[in-house]
């Protein structure tokens, strides 16, 4: 029922110019052997871009029992947690938003619930209109779905990854063309009205 207040909320959501800093916002969980770890690489690429001097900001919002975990990679001018807050604030977090990235295990042994699935964020990431950003295990169905229907970037992971790979797909990734990034969102809007 909460979705579907969100659902409502933005049934016409209004176009945002691009960040100073681009932001990757992930809101959701924080389960250790299934989005938290995953997200602590993207946190740690972040930072480590951010050192480098290419500027980019993620947002993590996460219940409180997940606090511990956030704030433990938060990292100043680079990694924020920003608390939890209700839907009708993620609506306009997601509209403040450059991406919005969703998270699931790299590892074998823990994939296996969640090979098949797609995010539960997805619907309302695609609703908002935003590139997505899926990150995670190389065989997760959503890898294959954003590549599909064109919904954004796909980050894979195994056990053996590389953070220098990672940050190279951030680099491409934040080198993305306004206006490309433009399309992508509204091709992801009007593939949540059609099939979401």
């Amino acid at each position: 029922q909460g979705r579907l207040r969100l659902m409502a909320f933005a049934r016409a959501p209004e176009r945002t110019a691009p960040n100073r800093i681009p932001v990757i916002t992930y809101a959701g969980a924080m389960n250790r052997t299934l989005q938290g770890e995953t997200l602590k690489v993207l946190a740690s690429a972040v930072t480590e871009l951010n050192a480098e001097g290419t500027r980019v900001h993620l947002h993590i919002y996460t219940p409180w029992e997940f606090a511990p975990e956030a704030n433990a990679i938060a990292v100043p001018h680079a990694v924020f947690y920003k608390g939890q807050v209700g839907r009708e604030q993620l609506t306009d977090i997601y509209r403040k938003s450059d991406f919005l990235a969703t998270t699931v295990t790299y590892r074998d042994q823990h994939i296996s619930l969640f090979r098949h699935s797609l995010s539960t964020k997805l619907s309302e990431y695609l609703c908002m209109g935003k590139p997505v950003i899926s990150m995670g295990h190389h065989d997760w169905h959503l890898h294959e779905y954003v590549q599909e229907h064109g919904c954004g970037f796909s980050i894979p992971m195994d056990g053996n990854f590389s953070r220098a790979a990672i940050k190279k797909q951030l680099q491409g990734i934040l080198a993305t063309d306004p206006a490309v990034l433009a399309d992508i969102g509204r091709r992801n809007r009007r593939l949540w009205e059609r099939a979401h």
